[in-house]
């Protein structure tokens, strides 16, 4: 897929999401949906972020819809799994993709042959939330600071070690955009998911990762990991004395984590509004917001499929950068 049609997809997209919107003629399917089990595809294993956000968005729904909603994990190959479960499902609203940028950004800029096609398969629902990703090592390793790492890299090219949950993936896009704007080298690792990852990291199989706080924070608190810098524009509450990568001089390594909900495409517009409206409800609940959105760290954006639409739109340019930079062609 060529990087221009990829983006006039996204123009078109956002024409298309101004249908979404709720309005006198868009309640003529809602009445009797939901009226059998949802399932929300995550495409990570269990007990990663995607899968804590998409349980607990689960049983909300569960209980405004009065049906089940459940999660089916389907994890591996940077998300192909997951996304390729839901844009071949029926367009009924019954199936959804807990999906992140890697599905609707990354992969069609990464991958010549995807079993999926983010233009003709998917219809943006919701952006549930936005993360930080945290840089760390073990506690007694030597690199304590960004500088550091840099300097470590510099010794010894190719040897120090990360991990991702695959490649061509954020962390895999972010870290290697380190290496070009530093004139380092590093050994990627891929993995299956960034649990996996974290886990080998305290086991000292790895020098170090980027990943969300919620799978970290109970290793920096214990003194097993050190954290040394995270994305984003501010410094994090939970961890102040943190620096940001633009504070260190690296701006344009402001990599957020995106959570989002896409449905098959051609779902009726009226499910997708509904969809979207309840999981807005949700998302905006001062419990939900507290006990899940700010305890893992992230920030609720609850927005519209337009707005969402939009997001993909303006953000395209900057992975298609990046992704170039990368210099990885996948099959």
């Amino acid at each position: 897929m060529t990087y221009s049609r990829f983006s006039s997809f996204w123009a078109g997209l956002l024409a298309l999401a101004c249908v979404l919107q709720t309005g006198p003629a868009a309640a003529q399917n809602t009445a009797s949906y939901p009226s059998r089990p949802v399932k929300l595809v995550v495409a990570y294993v269990p007990g990663g972020i995607f899968d804590i956000f998409g349980r607990a968005i689960a049983q909300r729904l569960t209980e405004v819809w009065k049906q089940s909603v459940v999660v089916e994990n389907k994890p591996g190959a940077s998300e192909i799994i997951g996304a390729q479960t839901v844009a071949t499902a029926a367009p009924d609203g019954y199936t959804l993709f807990v999906s992140s940028e890697t599905a609707l950004q990354t992969n069609p800029l990464l991958y010549s042959k995807l079993p999926y096609d983010p233009i003709k398969d998917f219809a943006p629902i919701i952006r549930i939330a936005e993360g930080t990703r945290v840089l760390v090592v073990k506690q007694d390793s030597p690199i304590k600071s960004l500088k550091d790492l840099e300097d470590a890299a510099r010794k010894a090219p190719g040897t120090i070690t990360y991990g991702t949950s695959g490649v061509g993936t954020p962390v895999h896009i972010l870290q290697n955009w380190f290496g070009i704007e530093t004139g380092t080298q590093y050994n990627h690792i891929p993995y299956k998911g960034t649990v996996q990852t974290v886990q080998d990291l305290v086991g000292g199989q790895l020098d170090f990762t980027w990943a969300p706080l919620p799978l970290v924070e109970p290793f920096i608190k214990s003194g097993r990991l050190r954290a040394i810098a995270v994305t984003g524009r501010d410094r994090m509450t939970a961890l102040p004395d943190v620096p940001t990568l633009t504070e260190l001089g690296h701006p344009g390594m402001d990599m957020n984590l995106m959570i989002s909900l896409v449905a098959p495409a051609r779902t009726p517009p009226d499910i997708v509004a509904k969809i979207a409206r309840d999981v807005r409800a949700i998302l905006r609940d001062k419990r939900f917001e507290q006990q899940v959105t700010l305890a893992n760290a992230f920030t609720t954006v609850a927005d519209t499929p337009q707005e969402f639409a939009e997001s993909l739109k303006d953000e395209a340019p900057s992975f298609k950068e990046k992704i170039k930079a990368l210099n990885v062609h996948l099959n």
